[in-house]
């Protein structure tokens, strides 16, 4: 028996290494870009079972004014970890300010482990951005791909 156990060791070894990690997070990417005066954040939340289901993690980026940033998840300071392996909705929320602030989300319903990307946009088209009273405007694109 013990033969037995020892041969058939490496082989469920070998098998078990060439299987994809089920249960993993797994890296996603994200974006975000912004043109103006003012300022804006985004922030993600990964779900299962539904946007009123169970929240397994998300992450939250800023940008100020003209910049743009991008990432990969985990292991940075937007996000900490990866797309959990048992996720089934993302929702993304997107705020601009420019003397007034406005918001958008969005609700994307996948099936785990299948590819999901979503972009959002928001714009301003004139407000008093960072108290200077004049007209201003503000445009964010966050999108993320997983």
């Amino acid at each position: 028996m013990r033969r037995f156990a020892v041969s058939v060791f490496p082989v469920i070894v070998i098998a078990l290494s060439m299987v994809p990690t089920v249960f993993a997070d797994t890296p996603y990417d994200w974006k975000i870009g912004c043109t103006g005066e003012g300022t804006s954040n985004a922030a993600w939340y990964w779900y299962q079972n539904g946007a009123s289901g169970t929240f397994l993690t998300g992450g939250g980026i800023n940008c100020n004014k003209t910049s743009s940033v991008s990432g990969t998840c985990p292991n940075q300071p937007a996000c900490s970890q990866g797309r959990p392996s048992t996720a089934d909705t993302l929702i993304v929320s997107l705020n601009v300010n420019c003397g007034y602030s406005y918001s958008n989300s969005l609700i994307k319903s996948f099936a785990p482990g299948a590819p999901v990307s979503l972009g959002l946009t928001v714009t301003i088209k004139h407000g008093s951005c960072n108290g200077t009273y004049s007209k201003g405007s503000e445009s964010t694109t966050f999108s993320l791909s997983a």
